[in-house]
């Protein structure tokens, strides 16, 4: 007589009557409408069994009320009883099985403990994989982990005619390897405790079920609706398997004094610079200029009979785009020298969205 449970990767609609023993790697709640609310359109959750294999599970509103409470991340679980699979048909596919399976009501889930059975929180992707934008597929949900090396200002914008929020960050593996990563809406909130943090500690940070996309030729990682999830610092094996490693690549931020630039010594590389600004020394009228509206150019524009004229590009144009630069002063523990902040350092000093800066700029 066959065996009531199966391995996932042997899951297909004939077996309905079989089970499987899976642990839960990550389980969310999709409202019915994007903006939120409390309408639920239905649960997901992320499975996988002793073998390490994957697959998604569907539940519908009607049947939440059910197994909200009784389904947790990390537990294992035996389910059995009126589950069926059906074609993955999602089209940003959390797993890359064939089959995902749905839960009713008579679906039995009961909590048990089982030595040995191993803990796969993460699939996680390397940032080799992802160099190159053509094998890159912007379907599937993927992990990754690496320290956050640098966090940029949140920003508040319009998308489709919906209020949006977002942060952009950049993370590093051990060899040194970079990718830029953008948050979105309730993930941003994920990393605000980190922006602007004082802790010496490097931050390591898993990104579950996100999405690598292409844009203008380069792969960045973006959080995707109600799928993903942010770890920082955890116990998991993974993470402590990337400390054991952690070192073994060049820090992508290195500290340096103000006296090694005055002294006209070559440094490569990025570095941060400790030190305490003490004046603001550009007038009001030196704050922003109108700068060429073409990509990459950003020559200040000339007026000239009525209209703004790049003597670069050689166009003309009725508005251009505001870029913003302050010279300030700052002092560290050996000298004193000027520092030019620009566009995004400009915001982060006065403390408000890049996007707002010509307006209160108008108001001093």
């Amino acid at each position: 007589m066959p065996s009531l449970f199966i391995a996932v990767k042997d899951i297909q609609p004939i077996h309905k009557l079989r089970g499987v023993r899976v642990r839960c790697v990550r389980v969310y709640v999709v409202p019915e409408s994007r903006g939120g609310g409390n309408t639920i359109k239905s649960m997901e959750c992320f499975l996988h069994d002793d073998q390490g294999d994957y697959v998604h599970v569907n539940i519908q509103n009607t049947d939440v009320r059910k197994y909200k409470e009784v389904i947790k991340e990390g537990q294992l679980y035996e389910i059995k009883k009126k589950i069926y699979a059906v074609t993955n048909y999602y089209m940003y596919k959390i797993t890359q099985h064939k089959y995902m399976l749905k839960f009713n009501y008579k679906t039995e889930v009961k909590l048990i403990n089982s030595k040995g059975f191993p803990l796969h929180m993460f699939r996680l992707t390397s940032f080799v994989s992802l160099k190159d934008p053509n094998e890159v597929n912007e379907k599937e949900l993927i992990d990754v982990m690496d320290r956050v090396v640098e966090i940029y200002n949140p920003v508040d914008k319009i998308v489709g005619g919906r209020a949006a929020k977002l942060i952009d960050f950049q993370i590093c593996d051990n060899a040194d390897n970079y990718l830029m990563c953008t948050l979105w809406d309730s993930h941003v909130d994920s990393l605000l405790p980190y922006y602007n943090s004082d802790s010496k500690e490097p931050v390591i940070v898993a990104i579950q079920c996100c999405r690598a996309n292409v844009v203008n030729g380069e792969v960045r990682i973006t959080s995707s609706y109600d799928a993903t999830k942010l770890w920082f610092n955890e116990e998991f094996d993974e993470f402590k398997d990337f400390r054991s490693n952690f070192g073994t690549g060049t820090l992508h931020s290195q500290s340096t004094g103000i006296e090694r630039f005055q002294k006209g010594e070559t440094i490569d590389g990025q570095y941060f610079v400790p030190a305490e600004i003490i004046a603001i020394e550009a007038s009001r009228g030196e704050w922003y200029y109108m700068a060429c509206m073409r990509p990459g150019c950003n020559k200040k524009l000339k007026e000239s009979e009525g209209s703004l004229v790049c003597d670069k590009c050689e166009k003309h144009y009725q508005e251009g785009t505001a870029r913003y630069k302050i010279l300030v002063r700052v002092l560290d523990k050996t000298k004193d020298a000027p520092f030019l902040l620009w566009d995004r350092e400009v915001a982060d000093l006065v403390g408000i969205p890049t996007a707002l800066l010509y307006q209160k700029y108008k108001q001093i």
